[in-house]
């Protein structure tokens, strides 16, 4: 049973409520709303009410319990993004021990987002942050604490290839989800000889596992339709299926006897890309890689202020530096096996990844 179903069936039960587990909140829990909310805050203080977000999420015509979102933590990264510069607001918990907090079940579990159903008095809270509400983060003051997230959520959205049509409506969770389906019904189709996909070719396979999560989205999400094929083509087909390229093919080496297309394979005839492919399939390197330049954009990010002297070959060593030291760790046999390759390796990564490193580099370095 999908969301969408759950919050029908308990719809039909009572009010709509987002409320999980109750938690014990932090002293200071942090709340984000825009600033045309700013002056009747500071007069009455917090009021639970069905919001816009809240309503658009649910639906609408869905009668919903009023409630106050905050998140319990300090930490930006942790932070509810609306994409807008918003007003940020501090709770002190302590003030008003009476008021319960519950996690938001909206999120993952890990998540630090949290909900109230009761009001909370002006003199608890505090304005840390006047935002503009502009939706255009290249007019928001310099110093706003939503340009972290804009940045972190512009970098990982480029990285990823997600057109922005269905980043600002999905998380990457959801988004692999509704991905991981059509590859799971597309291979059995594929498997089955009496299905118009039996024995298709990778590029064949590959489009119409693309397609058929696109119709999910568009299905569940409200993904916008895209009449036009070249328009489609551009916008959603091309992007996702280099975003999910790795994945796919590794599911048709599993599935097929014959090579996943051998003109895609020949662009990797490196001898150290063969001794590395030979013990770490391509969607798990290109896993290891993205997450050793996302940790040194994330040290590099909360450093910023301490590492001025940061360029970009001393950025792409670190960034090498990780993915050498889990490649050579967690797969010794490259590195030594029949004698010693670590110099070959690490020369290896460093000009293969040199080009997307310093893309990365552009994007973060200090103008």
């Amino acid at each position: 049973m999908n969301l969408q179903e759950t919050i029908r069936r308990i719809l039909r039960e009572d009010d709509y409520s987002p409320a999980g587990k109750e938690v014990t909140p932090n002293k200071i829990v942090v709340h984000k709303s825009n600033p045309m909310f700013r002056d009747k805050i500071l007069q009455d203080g917090l009021k639970v009410k069905a919001g816009e977000c809240y309503k658009i999420y649910v639906g609408y015509g869905t009668k919903c319990k009023p409630a106050i979102f905050a998140t319990n933590s300090t930490n930006k990264r942790a932070w509810f993004d609306s994409t807008y510069d918003d007003d940020v607001w501090e709770i002190n918990t302590e003030m008003i021990p009476d008021v319960k907090w519950f996690k938001d079940r909206h999120y993952e579990s890990r998540s630090k987002h949290i909900v109230t159903f009761q009001d909370i008095p002006r003199e608890a809270i505090s304005l840390k942050y006047k935002g503009s509400g502009s939706g255009d983060a290249e007019t928001w003051d310099k110093n706003s604490p939503n340009l972290f997230e804009q940045t972190i959520r512009r970098i990982l959205r480029e990285e990823s290839n997600i057109p922005i049509a269905i980043f600002r409506r999905l998380t990457l969770d959801e988004l692999d989800s509704v991905f991981e389906r059509s590859l799971d019904e597309n291979t059995e189709d594929f498997e089955n000889p009496l299905t118009i996909m039996f024995g298709r070719s990778y590029k064949a396979f590959a489009k119409v596992v693309i397609d058929d999560m696109v119709s999910e989205l568009q299905g569940e999400f409200d993904i916008p339709y895209i009449d036009d094929e070249d328009k489609y083509n551009e916008k959603y087909r091309e992007p996702l299926l280099r975003h999910y390229a790795p994945i796919i093919k590794d599911r048709y080496m599993d599935i097929t006897s014959n090579s996943v297309n051998e003109s895609v394979l020949n662009e990797e005839t490196h001898p150290m890309m063969r001794r590395i492919l030979r013990r770490v399939n391509l969607k798990k390197l290109e896993k290891m890689f993205s997450a050793s330049l996302a940790l040194t954009t994330s040290r590099y990010l909360e450093n910023i202020g301490r590492w001025n002297a940061m360029d970009l070959n001393k950025f792409k060593n670190s960034a090498i530096s990780v993915l050498f030291v889990e490649i050579c760790s967690a797969n010794s046999e490259i590195c030594f096996e029949g004698g010693d390759y670590q110099d070959q390796v690490w020369q290896f990564l460093w000009g293969h990844y040199s080009d997307r490193i310093a893309e990365r580099w552009e994007e973060i370095k200090p103008k």
